[in-house]
């Protein structure tokens, strides 16, 4: 799968598989990584987006679908 230039969305980003996802996506160069979690998230590379997103909540969910403007792939790992 190419991720060089491509835009991804992570839930569970804030640990374990999906925290991995988000630096994996970055060091194979996608463009803009979404960093769906819980809690706020602080990283350190301009291309992540953190988006405060359980993805449990109606009102997280339909507000990322506000602020994600374009996707291309999408790592559903939340509840693992």
């Amino acid at each position: 799968m190419t991720i060089a230039d491509r835009t991804v969305l992570v839930t569970g980003a804030n640990r374990g598989i999906g925290q991995a996802l988000v630096e994996e996506a970055l060091r194979r160069g996608a463009k803009r990584v979404y960093a769906g979690t819980r809690q706020p998230l602080a990283h350190s590379d301009g291309r992540v987006t953190p988006l405060t997103l359980d993805v449990t909540n109606a009102a997280q969910t339909l507000s990322g679908v506000e602020i994600v403007e374009s996707l291309d792939i999408l790592f559903f790992i939340a509840g693992l």
